[in-house]
Protein backbone atom coordinates (compact mmCIF):
# COMPACT_ATOMS: atom_id res chain seq x y z
CA UNK A 1 0.00 0.00 0.00
CA UNK A 2 2.83 2.34 0.70
CA UNK A 3 4.83 1.95 -2.98
CA UNK A 4 1.89 1.12 -5.77
CA UNK A 5 4.16 0.79 -7.79
CA UNK A 6 5.19 -2.52 -6.33
CA UNK A 7 1.89 -4.03 -7.21
CA UNK A 8 3.33 -5.13 -10.93
CA UNK A 9 4.57 -8.12 -12.69
CA UNK A 10 8.27 -9.16 -12.55
CA UNK A 11 11.24 -9.91 -10.59
CA UNK A 12 14.61 -10.31 -9.59
CA UNK A 13 17.58 -12.58 -8.94
CA UNK A 14 18.58 -12.99 -5.45
CA UNK A 15 19.79 -15.77 -2.74
CA UNK A 16 17.13 -16.90 -1.05
CA UNK A 17 16.17 -20.11 1.41
CA UNK A 18 13.35 -22.07 0.89
CA UNK A 19 11.63 -24.66 2.88
CA UNK A 20 9.02 -26.98 2.44
CA UNK A 21 7.03 -28.44 5.70
CA UNK A 22 4.70 -31.40 5.12
CA UNK A 23 1.97 -33.21 7.33
CA UNK A 24 3.08 -36.97 7.41
CA UNK A 25 0.99 -39.51 7.20
CA UNK A 26 -2.00 -36.95 5.76
CA UNK A 27 -3.20 -39.30 2.84
CA UNK A 28 -4.56 -41.64 5.81
CA UNK A 29 -5.95 -38.85 8.25
CA UNK A 30 -8.06 -37.97 4.60
CA UNK A 31 -9.48 -41.33 4.53
CA UNK A 32 -10.31 -41.71 8.27
CA UNK A 33 -11.68 -38.25 7.87
CA UNK A 34 -13.74 -38.63 4.35
CA UNK A 35 -16.91 -38.01 5.84
CA UNK A 36 -16.28 -34.84 7.59
CA UNK A 37 -14.00 -32.74 5.78
CA UNK A 38 -14.63 -29.97 8.49
CA UNK A 39 -13.19 -31.89 10.55
CA UNK A 40 -10.13 -32.56 8.09
CA UNK A 41 -9.63 -28.76 7.86
CA UNK A 42 -9.60 -28.48 11.05
CA UNK A 43 -6.71 -30.61 11.83
CA UNK A 44 -5.14 -29.23 9.19
CA UNK A 45 -4.88 -26.13 10.13
CA UNK A 46 -4.39 -27.23 14.01
CA UNK A 47 -0.53 -28.26 12.60
CA UNK A 48 -0.14 -25.58 9.95
CA UNK A 49 -1.32 -22.53 12.37
CA UNK A 50 1.90 -23.27 14.41
CA UNK A 51 4.36 -24.15 11.56
CA UNK A 52 2.94 -20.34 10.46
CA UNK A 53 3.65 -18.68 13.85
CA UNK A 54 7.32 -20.57 13.67
CA UNK A 55 7.64 -19.08 10.33
CA UNK A 56 7.06 -15.79 10.58
CA UNK A 57 8.75 -15.45 14.38
CA UNK A 58 11.98 -16.11 12.68
CA UNK A 59 11.64 -13.99 9.85
CA UNK A 60 10.07 -15.97 7.23
CA UNK A 61 7.88 -15.09 4.29
CA UNK A 62 5.32 -17.53 3.71
CA UNK A 63 5.07 -18.33 0.07
CA UNK A 64 1.73 -21.05 -0.37
CA UNK A 65 0.09 -23.59 1.52
CA UNK A 66 -0.42 -27.12 -0.54
CA UNK A 67 -2.99 -28.58 0.96
CA UNK A 68 -0.75 -29.93 4.32
CA UNK A 69 2.30 -28.24 3.15
CA UNK A 70 3.44 -24.69 3.77
CA UNK A 71 6.37 -23.20 1.53
CA UNK A 72 8.20 -20.32 2.93
CA UNK A 73 11.61 -18.64 2.59
CA UNK A 74 14.20 -16.31 4.05
CA UNK A 75 15.92 -13.48 1.88
CA UNK A 76 13.14 -11.75 0.41
CA UNK A 77 11.94 -8.92 0.44
CA UNK A 78 14.25 -7.53 2.42
CA UNK A 79 17.56 -8.98 2.30
CA UNK A 80 19.06 -10.73 5.10
CA UNK A 81 22.41 -12.21 4.77
CA UNK A 82 21.70 -14.65 8.01
CA UNK A 83 18.94 -15.97 5.97
CA UNK A 84 20.52 -19.45 5.74
CA UNK A 85 20.14 -19.77 9.53
CA UNK A 86 17.18 -18.47 10.15
CA UNK A 87 15.37 -21.02 7.97
CA UNK A 88 17.09 -23.97 10.00
CA UNK A 89 16.40 -22.12 13.36
CA UNK A 90 12.52 -22.50 12.04
CA UNK A 91 12.45 -25.81 11.05
CA UNK A 92 14.36 -26.78 14.35
CA UNK A 93 11.22 -25.12 15.89
CA UNK A 94 8.55 -26.79 13.83
CA UNK A 95 10.47 -30.55 14.74
CA UNK A 96 10.34 -29.50 18.34
CA UNK A 97 6.65 -28.19 18.45
CA UNK A 98 5.39 -31.03 16.96
CA UNK A 99 5.45 -32.89 21.10
CA UNK A 100 2.95 -29.75 21.95
CA UNK A 101 0.59 -29.89 18.56
CA UNK A 102 0.59 -33.39 18.38
CA UNK A 103 -0.62 -32.78 22.64
CA UNK A 104 -3.12 -30.66 21.60
CA UNK A 105 -4.39 -31.88 18.87
CA UNK A 106 -5.02 -35.07 20.81
CA UNK A 107 -7.47 -33.33 23.06
CA UNK A 108 -9.41 -31.76 20.73
CA UNK A 109 -9.94 -34.38 18.64
CA UNK A 110 -10.33 -37.28 21.08
CA UNK A 111 -13.67 -37.95 20.20
CA UNK A 112 -13.19 -38.30 16.27
CA UNK A 113 -10.88 -41.54 15.95
CA UNK A 114 -7.37 -43.12 17.35
CA UNK A 115 -5.47 -40.46 16.02
CA UNK A 116 -2.11 -41.69 15.08
CA UNK A 117 0.81 -39.49 16.45
CA UNK A 118 1.65 -36.64 13.92
CA UNK A 119 4.95 -36.29 12.41
CA UNK A 120 6.34 -33.53 9.66
CA UNK A 121 9.41 -33.68 7.19
CA UNK A 122 11.33 -30.10 6.10
CA UNK A 123 13.27 -29.72 3.25
CA UNK A 124 15.89 -26.63 3.34
CA UNK A 125 17.47 -25.67 0.53
CA UNK A 126 19.35 -22.10 -0.30
CA UNK A 127 20.25 -20.72 -4.28
CA UNK A 128 19.77 -17.84 -6.49
CA UNK A 129 15.78 -17.50 -7.34
CA UNK A 130 13.98 -15.37 -8.98
CA UNK A 131 11.95 -13.19 -6.37
CA UNK A 132 8.74 -10.90 -6.86
CA UNK A 133 4.94 -11.02 -8.49
CA UNK A 134 4.85 -13.86 -10.09
CA UNK A 135 1.39 -14.86 -12.08
CA UNK A 136 -0.57 -13.00 -14.49
CA UNK A 137 -1.82 -9.68 -14.98
CA UNK A 138 -5.28 -10.28 -13.33
CA UNK A 139 -4.00 -12.46 -10.15
CA UNK A 140 -0.32 -12.94 -9.09
CA UNK A 141 1.20 -13.62 -6.15
CA UNK A 142 5.01 -12.67 -4.00
CA UNK A 143 6.64 -15.51 -4.63
CA UNK A 144 10.27 -17.46 -5.35
CA UNK A 145 10.77 -19.76 -8.55
CA UNK A 146 13.99 -21.64 -9.33
CA UNK A 147 15.92 -24.67 -8.88
CA UNK A 148 16.60 -24.13 -5.28
CA UNK A 149 12.32 -24.10 -4.77
CA UNK A 150 12.44 -27.79 -6.51
CA UNK A 151 15.31 -29.47 -4.52
CA UNK A 152 13.89 -27.77 -1.58
CA UNK A 153 10.61 -29.58 -2.42
CA UNK A 154 12.08 -32.63 -3.08
CA UNK A 155 14.25 -32.92 0.11
CA UNK A 156 10.66 -32.69 1.82
CA UNK A 157 9.65 -35.66 0.10
CA UNK A 158 13.41 -37.95 0.65
CA UNK A 159 12.64 -37.24 4.81
CA UNK A 160 10.28 -40.37 4.58
CA UNK A 161 12.58 -42.27 2.88
CA UNK A 162 15.77 -41.45 5.11
CA UNK A 163 13.32 -41.64 7.87
CA UNK A 164 14.30 -37.83 9.24
CA UNK A 165 12.40 -35.02 9.96
CA UNK A 166 14.27 -32.67 8.22
CA UNK A 167 16.82 -32.76 5.19
CA UNK A 168 19.08 -29.64 4.23
CA UNK A 169 20.56 -29.17 0.68
CA UNK A 170 24.94 -28.62 -0.41
CA UNK A 171 24.09 -24.89 -0.58
CA UNK A 172 22.55 -24.46 3.02
CA UNK A 173 25.51 -26.29 4.58
CA UNK A 174 27.84 -24.29 2.73
CA UNK A 175 26.88 -21.20 5.06
CA UNK A 176 26.69 -22.95 7.90
CA UNK A 177 29.49 -24.61 10.90
CA UNK A 178 28.58 -27.99 9.21
CA UNK A 179 30.84 -29.75 11.81
CA UNK A 180 29.01 -28.72 14.93
CA UNK A 181 25.06 -28.47 13.22
CA UNK A 182 24.72 -30.67 10.86
CA UNK A 183 25.78 -34.16 10.00
CA UNK A 184 25.85 -35.82 6.52
CA UNK A 185 23.01 -38.16 5.25
CA UNK A 186 24.11 -39.40 2.16
CA UNK A 187 25.30 -38.38 -1.33
CA UNK A 188 22.42 -38.40 -3.97
CA UNK A 189 21.09 -37.14 -7.33
CA UNK A 190 17.98 -34.84 -7.49
CA UNK A 191 15.73 -35.81 -10.03
CA UNK A 192 16.09 -33.67 -13.12
CA UNK A 193 20.02 -32.86 -11.89
CA UNK A 194 23.50 -34.36 -12.91
CA UNK A 195 25.57 -33.74 -10.60
CA UNK A 196 25.77 -35.42 -6.95
CA UNK A 197 25.13 -33.26 -3.85
CA UNK A 198 25.14 -34.18 -0.35
CA UNK A 199 22.63 -33.81 2.00
CA UNK A 200 22.46 -33.03 5.69
CA UNK A 201 20.50 -33.29 8.85
CA UNK A 202 20.93 -31.78 11.60
CA UNK A 203 23.28 -33.46 14.30
CA UNK A 204 22.72 -34.99 17.52
CA UNK A 205 22.57 -31.70 20.11
CA UNK A 206 22.10 -29.36 17.18
CA UNK A 207 18.74 -28.77 18.32
CA UNK A 208 20.09 -26.43 21.06
CA UNK A 209 22.78 -25.27 19.52
CA UNK A 210 20.51 -23.17 17.27
CA UNK A 211 19.14 -20.23 18.84
CA UNK A 212 15.40 -20.72 19.41
CA UNK A 213 13.80 -17.64 17.60
CA UNK A 214 15.46 -15.52 14.42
Amino acid sequence: MADPEGLSLGGETREVTVLFADIRGFTSLAEALKSDPQRLAQLTNAVLGPMTDIVLDHGGAIDKYMGDCVMAFWGAPDEDPEHPRRALEAARAMIAAMDDINLKVRRAFADAFDLPRLKIGVGVNTGECVVGNLGSERRFDYSVLGDPVNVASRLQSLCKIFDVSLLVGQATADHMWRDSILSEVDRIVVRGRREPQMIYTLARGALRQLSPAG
